[in-house]
């Protein structure tokens, strides 16, 4: 993203995508805790599910912010997560693998025509 009328320089590509290798190494950090957090304390299901999301939106949203590639698949899962925690905790059951593969098809064919342009 290029940047108008301001006085950050331009980051180069090579530089975001050095940049990227710590954000993911403490995302996964993060997830491994957020699981021996929820596990220890029996939090449940649903409450690793919605933290999962949170984590990997929150991961996103950082990487907007470093302007650094947001990825479209976690952005998905994130909310997939999300909803799938959700509707854990109020006990209804959602076809976690039927929309997630529908919405990750769409996320595909979305980054396919968007190169072709």
């Amino acid at each position: 993203m290029a940047k108008t009328g301001g006085t950050e320089p331009e980051t180069s590509p090579e530089k975001r995508s050095q940049s990227a290798k710590p954000l993911e190494a403490a995302g996964w950090g993060v997830v491994l805790l957020w699981l021996g957090i929820t596990s220890l304390f029996a939090l449940g299901w649903p409450v690793f599910l919605i933290g999962l999301g949170v984590i990997a939106l929150a991961m996103q949203g950082l990487r907007a912010m470093l302007q650094v590639a947001v990825e479209g698949f976690w952005l998905i899962l994130g909310v997939i997560f999300i909803v799938a925690g959700v509707s854990e905790s109020f006990g209804t059951r959602f076809p976690f693998v039927p929309v997630a593969l529908i919405l990750f098809g769409l996320a595909a064919l979305y980054d396919a025509f968007k190169k072709l342009r």
